[in-house]
């Protein structure tokens, strides 16, 4: 018995005998492969069929190509259909077809975790893992008996009006269309740190963005958040606070929106310094999201070296990171990029929310700042996995 080679090896020989034979059965019976419907028509077969043999056929990318690989009884139907290229070339295409089926037995184990594995490959692809990070949500929903339709986090900032060297921030955090599945389930839904031990809720030069709005030390934006809104239990840890969601009703008639909103003066550096190399907003994923929207908002005088990228990252030990930096994480694919959004002020208008314009509108007015002056950048990602971070990381300018 010949010893397997590696998975990607032995599926790329495996996968180019198929094309081979399949070309050559094809080829005798004049059939144009790529011709998908043409085909269809000569030899009475499903469109269907046909388009995922063409793409089989046609495809560059090993892995790209298996997403095309029809069922062992769709093979059947074509063989049938094109039998008259004779026996030979028939069982070829068989013979070929059931090896390859060899190769994934042998690293896999069935076709699930082909397609599992498939999801993961062809760095190309467009929405590398949605596949699988669709079912990590319905799965962690079941399991942790909550959802969101989004999570949304909004990152502003501005030079600092006394201190140009530093920068001004606000930050705006929250959840839409949040449920629960289960009555009985209890959830984290925001933590207040106690950063020097005294029980303050902020840090010198932070205060909510909305300060008459505060609410067991949770600087809500009650505007935006449904009304009567979600009652949360505070609960006491040894670095500061839970806000916890309590058990209660399940589903969309129990379903609500909830933000959150903070601002800081001349907390952030706006130049590199020392070590410090790099700027990063992140978004933790701790609760199962169809989708997570991330805005950062900046001042058009920070914008001429503002160059982000994104990333997906976590620690499969669960450990807290540091940033898409920090050695200890792990980098997941992520085919979705930062987009600039058009004008000054950004066009921010999303279908995930209709009020959102509305909702950066607040933070303008809150942060005493000129919307005109400012410009935005998006990343949009669908079904982010519970335990990791979406960042948006950008190079600090050197001071000049």
């Amino acid at each position: 018995m010949t010893r397997p080679r590696g998975f990607e090896l032995d599926c790329e020989t495996a996968l180019s005998g198929l094309r081979v034979a399949v070309l050559e059965l094809y080829g005798a019976l004049g059939a144009p492969a790529e011709q998908p419907q043409e085909v269809a028509r000569a030899f009475g077969l499903d469109k269907n069929l046909t388009w995922k043999v063409s793409r089989l056929l046609g495809t560059p990318d090993a892995a790209d190509a298996l997403q095309f690989l029809p069922g062992a009884g769709a093979l059947r139907i074509l063989l049938r259909a094109m039998e008259g290229a004779g026996p030979e070339r028939v069982e070829r295409v068989q013979s070929a077809y059931e090896h390859l089926d060899e190769v994934v037995q042998t690293h896999l184990g069935d076709r699930s975790t082909l397609q599992l594995v498939l999801d993961g490959l062809g760095p190309g692809r467009a929405e590398p893992l949605e596949a699988s990070r669709k079912l990590a949500f319905r799965g962690n929903s079941g399991v942790w008996g909550v959802q969101a339709r989004a999570k949304v986090t909004i990152a502003a900032l501005a030079p600092n009006a006394d201190r140009p060297d530093r920068l001004d921030t606000a930050f705006v955090r929250g959840y839409l269309g949040f449920r629960r599945l289960r009555s009985s389930t209890t959830w984290p839904l925001s933590t207040r740190r106690d950063w020097y031990g005294d029980g303050q809720a902020y840090k010198p030069g932070a205060r909510p963005l909305e300060p008459d709005q505060v609410e067991n030390g949770l600087p809500i934006l009650r505007e935006f958040t449904t009304a009567p809104g979600p009652v949360f239990e505070l609960r006491k840890m040894t670095t500061g606070f839970y806000f916890v969601l309590p058990p209660g009703p399940v589903g969309n008639s129990a379903a609500f929106d909830c933000f959150l909103g903070e601002v800081s003066r001349a907390e952030v550096p706006r130049y590199h310094e020392g070590s410090d190399r790099f700027g990063e907003f992140s978004t933790s994923i701790t609760a199962p999201l169809e989708y997570q929207l991330l805005d950062v908002i900046l001042h058009r005088d920070l914008a001429e070296h503002f160059e982000p990228e994104a990333f997906l990252y976590g620690n499969p030990l669960g450990e807290r990171v540091g940033g898409s930096t920090d050695p200890t994480q792990t980098h997941l694919p992520l085919g979705d990029q930062v987009h600039r959004l058009a004008g000054s002020p950004p066009v921010v208008a999303t279908p995930l929310y209709p009020r959102y314009a509305e909702l950066v509108e607040t933070v303008y007015r809150c942060a005493g700042w000129d919307p005109s002056a400012f410009v935005g950048y998006r990343l949009v990602t669908k079904y982010p996995p519970m335990g990791t971070s979406v960042s948006m990381r950008f190079a600090l300018p050197e001071r000049p």
